[in-house]
């Protein structure tokens, strides 16, 4: 396993994980509905989703490993661990004002 494996690895996890975390981790309990926040979480659940899909589906259909940035997995480490300490939720990670 080389550098290239690690990233594309550590990439498809933390995208997995943050949109994880969005879709079935946050319980509204009560706070009350503000759209933006709402939309962009929606927004960021989906794109992560697929940024997953892209990588393990290469991976496990052709066999091969994609190229990832390691300054993105670096950015998803940081996204991840914001939504992770707010629990999934978006508005608190990002500290929107409602």
């Amino acid at each position: 396993m080389n550098e290239v494996h690690i990233y594309a690895l550590l990439q498809a996890t933390f995208s997995g994980a943050i949109c994880f975390l969005i879709a079935f981790r946050y319980r509204r309990g009560n706070s009350v509905y503000h759209f933006f926040p709402s939309l962009l979480a929606f927004g960021l659940a989906s794109l992560f989703g697929q940024q997953w899909l892209s990588i393990i589906g290469r991976v496990l259909f052709y066999g091969e490993w994609p190229i990832v940035s390691p300054f993105n997995t670096g950015i998803f480490a940081i996204i991840f661990l914001l939504i992770l300490r707010a629990r999934g939720n978006v508005a608190k990670a990002f500290n929107f004002q409602g």
